[in-house]
């Protein structure tokens, strides 16, 4: 079995590209990918219990600037 086996999907075809994160977390050239593993659900909660901004951006990994873009359609 290739080496990325445990990156496959239950049918063995690879995860599509867009779900793949490249770089860590708060790296603004992959935005999407960043968006795609945000738990916004965990994000509303903790805007809903008056967790500051700063509390936020360090628990979920992300930039002030990717807050307030998460903020604004969230």
């Amino acid at each position: 079995m290739d080496d990325d086996h445990e990156y496959r999907t239950p049918d063995h075809r690879p995860p599509p590209p867009e779900c793949i994160r490249s770089g860590p977390a708060d790296s603004d050239s992959n935005l999407t990918g960043t968006l795609l593993n945000l738990n916004v659900s965990t994000f509303k909660q903790l805007r809903y219990m008056g967790t500051s901004k700063q509390r936020i951006c360090d628990v979920l990994n992300m930039s002030v600037a990717k807050y307030d873009y998460v903020n604004a359609i969230a």
